[in-house]
């Protein structure tokens, strides 16, 4: 999506929310390391982004992992992690 500036305009105007799993992506390398990762960038796009930790069981990750990486590998605020989290709470398919 991130090299695609319609489809981002999309996302964002249609409030499409991308389940964005950072670790599975670096470690099947869709994305070549945290640091390469797009997710800052689509959170800054204004996309909406939920994170996610894909298969704890497979590939080792806890959710605070997951943040952790946001932080200290991307580069991410606590205020794009925290929208993350608002996003994925209004995301969720119980209500």
């Amino acid at each position: 999506a991130i090299s695609d500036p319609s489809l981002m305009k999309t996302l964002h105007d249609q409030g499409i929310c991308l389940e964005v799993c950072p670790t599975s992506n670096v470690l099947t390398r869709c994305a070549a390391s945290y640091g390469e990762h797009p997710l800052p960038r689509l959170v800054r796009a204004g996309v909406p982004v939920s994170i996610n930790t894909d298969d704890p069981g497979v590939f080792a990750v806890t959710i605070e992992d997951e943040l952790e990486h946001c932080r200290k590998d991307m580069g991410m605020t606590e205020e794009e992690i925290d929208r993350c989290m608002l996003v994925a709470y209004g995301a969720r398919f119980t209500h």
